[in-house]
């Protein structure tokens, strides 16, 4: 305890990182990858909206053992993030670009992706669908884990998902507010392509990836299980190279929980193809 009988402040989860915006952090290992190296140069982690860093700590770390000399960058994001337009977000995720061209231009082996990307969620969605618009032309070549996303627009889900992590009063009291919000957002967007719709849909038009695998849970209250399985069948069908791994009984971005060696092993065969 301090001095003056304060408690002192917690450490930060995620102080081994660089922070290079509010929402934008790397971590930069000291162990230079050797040339033959199979290993991702750069992995880049799209948290979940409103992510809490001790929950992405935990996977950075495992990133960090599983592949000691990657680089690894950090997006996180807010509700914010996902309804506004890219334009509005491009100064949020600028600061990631000169990490990811800086791996882009020194790789050694540019026949082969480099880079990892594990979207987490709706918020995570969001994030790479705007880093590709910020990033441009020619995003390199990359693999994708789809973790517990992309989901579709639907009241009972958007609605677990705004008062997650809220006790049952609580939610009994915001549910009318809630419900409002969500009904006018439908009704603003009538006629016209939903935040939802769009980012569903962009996932399936880019150019520069290698293969990618969904991993989702049959009892995900936020991202329904059918949702993740038509995008990735809608991906087979354009010629993606696609990996679908069901696990049973898990809650929206926890399934690792339920089968640590299973998970991790399916994101390094996901990699390696």
């Amino acid at each position: 305890m301090s001095s003056n009988g304060s408690k002192p402040a917690k450490p930060d989860p995620l102080g081994f990182m660089t922070k290079l915006s509010p929402w934008v952090s790397v971590y930069r290992p000291t162990i230079t990858p050797p040339p033959s190296s199979t290993a991702p140069r750069l992995i880049v982690l799209f948290a979940w909206m409103s992510a809490g860093s001790s929950a992405v700590a935990k996977y950075v770390r495992a990133y960090q053992d599983a592949y000691p000399t990657a680089q690894i960058l950090l997006l996180r994001s807010s509700l914010m993030h996902f309804l506004s337009p890219p334009t509005t977000i491009t100064p949020n995720i600028q600061p990631a670009l000169p990490v990811i061209r800086s791996v882009v231009a020194t790789s050694p082996q540019q026949s082969r992706p480099q880079i990892l990307l594990h979207v987490f969620s709706n918020g995570g969605s969001a994030m790479l669908s705007k880093l590709r618009d910020a990033y441009g032309a020619n995003f390199p070549a990359h693999v994708t884990i789809f973790d517990s996303c992309p989901g579709i627009k639907n009241f009972t889900t958007d609605m677990n998902a705004v008062t997650s992590g809220m006790s049952p009063l609580v939610k009994v009291v915001a549910y009318p507010f809630f419900s409002l919000l969500i009904v006018l957002y439908s009704i603003c967007f009538i006629g016209r392509e939903d935040s939802f719709a769009y980012y569903f849909r962009v996932h399936n038009e880019v150019t520069s990836e290698a293969r990618r695998a969904y991993i989702y849970s049959d009892t995900d209250q936020i991202v329904n299980f059918h949702a993740v399985v038509k995008h990735a069948t809608a991906a087979e069908e354009k010629g993606f190279h696609v990996r679908l791994e069901k696990f049973h009984g898990t809650k929206h971005v926890m399934h690792v929980r339920d089968d640590e060696e299973r998970y991790w092993k399916i994101i390094r065969e996901t990699w390696e193809g």
